[in-house]
């Protein structure tokens, strides 16, 4: 670290949900914390009744509010994350300093195919009244002086062919030592999947998975969401329990909790819909668990190979039921992977080497 970037000042700005991109964030403010003099831009919390009270918030009430927080305060740089309200924030465009933005994802309901082929026409109908959204993000993204950072390459290609930009590739990192396995601690006969719970994220398909798994080794299946879909989740709990599937539902529990039930699992499941990447993916590694995941789902595979597990290049839940067993049966492969694992964590998925990107980033712009 240069002498000089200690006394630099980072306003950092975010409005985000609890998540992955969250626990970026935070991880992202204590290095920050560490080395520099930081100042957090906070926006109040909006009560948002119906898409109509969205959109004033979204293009009046807020932009309003991040103007006016910006306008007096003195930095040297600016680090933006995404904002829950318009991905983008407005932020971007109210100041000219340099700024560095955290673009985990693009507006998927508009770029991305294989999510548009998975909407209801109720949700088409409201995406059609949140245009405006959409375009706010192009010009917001697009604003002076910003370096964009994408947490994969498989984000990078979408966000620059969306918002024609040029962002830069830094893969998120966790605290590997937090999500170690404790020792003697017995596999219970389950799976895991930690996600929000959504067609999206397709807890449907490994339903389905774990339901053509021969009674005699079917495992429980375990899914921890940070929220759900009220409908989608009634849904696969129906069909879960027609398909005579242990169905275990976990909704924001605390992470001490989570890390225990991944602990206690035989494998960690993944099979979402263009995933800009997938936190989750490096927590289950760092606890040891081998991956069973779709090969084509997001950002995610280009970090891991079947050395982690089994990456499987198609969505057959016959196929994925037989790679499955085959895994949780076999105790020796098993013990092979967990070691794997811990050692890919380590060398690979540490905060530490997230930190070393960013603030060479920080030192070029400065």
């Amino acid at each position: 670290m240069k002498k000089s970037t200690l006394k630099k000042i980072i306003a950092v700005y975010s409005n985000l949900p609890s998540g992955g991109a969250n626990v970026l964030r935070e991880l992202t403010n204590k290095f920050l914390g560490k080395n520099f003099k930081t100042i957090q831009i906070l926006e109040p919390e909006y009560k948002i009744s119906n898409v109509f009270k969205y959109l004033y918030t979204s293009l009046i009430l807020s932009p309003i509010i991040q103007r006016r927080l910006v306008k007096n305060l003195h930095f040297d740089l600016l680090i933006v994350h995404h904002s829950w309200l318009v991905k983008n924030p407005n932020i971007l465009r109210y100041t000219n300093q340099p700024k560095l933005y955290f673009c985990h994802d693009v507006l998927r309901e508009y770029y991305d195919l294989d999510h548009i082929y998975q909407q209801s026409f109720k949700d088409r109908i409201i995406n059609i009244i949140r245009l405006p959204i959409k375009w706010l993000n192009f010009i917001n993204v697009r604003a002076k002086n910003i370096t964009i950072i994408a947490n994969s390459n498989y984000s990078k290609k979408i966000i620059d062919k969306s918002y024609g930009v040029n962002s830069i590739v830094v893969y998120p990192g966790i605290i590997t030592k937090k999500y170690y396995p404790q020792a003697n601690l017995k596999k219970k006969n389950q799976v895991i999947m930690i996600s929000s719970i959504n067609k999206i994220k397709r807890q449907h398909f490994l339903v389905e998975v774990i339901s053509k798994i021969h009674k005699s080794l079917r495992p429980d299946l375990v899914l921890v969401g940070n929220g759900y879909n009220d409908q989608y989740l009634k849904y696969i709990v129906n069909n879960a329990r027609k398909l005579k599937v242990n169905l275990i539902i976990k909704i924001n529990i605390s992470d001490i909790e989570k890390r225990l039930i991944m602990h206690e699992s035989k494998a960690f499941l993944y099979a979402p819909v263009s995933e800009p990447f997938g936190l989750v993916i490096e927590e289950a590694i760092a606890a040891g668990l081998p991956v069973v995941a779709y090969k084509k789902g997001g950002g995610y595979a280009e970090l891991i190979t079947n050395n982690n597990g089994q990456i499987i290049n198609n969505l057959d839940a016959l196929d994925w039921s037989k790679q499955l067993a085959r895994l949780i049966s076999d105790e020796k492969r098993m013990r092979k992977i967990m070691r794997y694992n811990l050692k890919f964590a380590a060398e690979k998925l540490d905060v530490k080497y997230m930190y070393a990107q960013i603030i060479k980033l920080i030192n070029k712009i400065l």
